[in-house]
């Protein structure tokens, strides 16, 4: 950096009453579509706009119903809290969905209001199932939200239902 970009850089530094400042000369358009960032880069990065698959929903909800029917009952349920986390670290821009405590509140892993309904949407085109918007804050685990799908799914025998693509 040249003398006249660092001085002002480093008296801003100085009336700062943060602990710790550090001037980095980063273009936030670099970091864009990248997922193997640190935590500490992920919220300058931003997230990339998703698009809905192009699968027919009505079949990938059949394909699920058919896979869960298969399964033993004791693995129907963390096989559908798998696929929450799937979407959940989907929506929120992570690498893994190991990022995703199944046991953690919505709100604690970083939904807001967007994020909750982009969340709601992809489980309704995996799903079937007709959700109502309030469905994480209904269930705010992804560990209760899959046992829910689950039960509806499986255990009460309900078919998917015709949901159109939002």
């Amino acid at each position: 950096w040249s003398s006249d970009c660092a001085l002002p850089i480093f008296d801003t530094a100085i009336g700062a009453d943060e602990p710790y400042v550090v001037p980095l000369a980063i273009g936030a358009g670099a970091m864009r579509g990248r997922t193997d960032l640190p935590p500490l880069f992920q919220g300058l990065a931003g997230r990339g706009r998703r698009t809905a698959a192009g699968a027919d929903p009505a079949s990938t909800a059949a394909a699920l119903t058919q896979r869960l029917g298969a399964l033993p009952p004791d693995e129907r349920v963390p096989y559908v809290t798998g696929l929450v986390r799937d979407e959940a670290a989907a929506v929120l821009g992570h690498a893994s969905p190991t990022a995703i405590d199944a046991g953690q509140e919505f709100g604690e892993l970083g939904f807001d209001s967007l994020t909750t309904l982009e969340l709601r949407n992809n489980l309704t085109a995996a799903t079937g199932l007709k959700l109502p918007a309030t469905v994480v804050f209904d269930y705010p685990t992804p560990a209760v939200l899959a046992r829910h799908l689950t039960e509806r799914l499986v255990d009460s025998g309900a078919a998917p239902e015709e949901v159109p693509v939002l």
